[in-house]
């Protein structure tokens, strides 16, 4: 009987394993879609506002912005869909909002929630969300 209960548990580890690499082949699959749409993209606002959707459900987000710099501004620039109108948002590439410190220290800050001044301090930024 030990040897059956073994094998059992055998089996259900191989069959988690399974399904941990399926999940991973699958999120890597979408990760290189989406890279390649970046890529053929024919300008920003289709990269920026046309695949933000694709990428909100990658990475299982409620919601998200794509920045990118303007180098000559020293800024991080987005834009969105309001109605019909294309609107901008630029953020000065600097410690005063979370989205400049991550930018200003090239490094992922992960917020779960931006009205925790605790949590914006466990992550050193200087943005106080209000």
């Amino acid at each position: 009987m030990p040897a059956v209960k073994a094998l059992k548990k055998s089996s259900d580890s191989a069959e988690s394993n399974l399904q941990t690499l399926k999940s991973e082949v699958q999120y890597r699959t979408q990760l290189i879609e989406i890279g390649n749409k970046i890529n053929a993209a024919a300008n920003l606002d289709e990269i920026l506002i046309d695949l933000k959707d694709e990428i909100t459900t990658l990475f299982e987000a409620d919601r998200i912005t794509v920045y990118v710099v303007d180098g000559k501004k020293g800024e991080l620039v987005s834009r969105f869909k309001s109605g019909l109108e294309i609107s901008e948002i630029r953020i000065p590439i600097a410690i005063s909002s979370i989205s400049g410190y991550a930018a200003f220290k090239q490094k992922i800050v992960n917020i779960h929630n931006v009205y925790d001044d605790a949590e914006l301090k466990k992550n050193r930024c200087g943005a106080k969300v209000r």
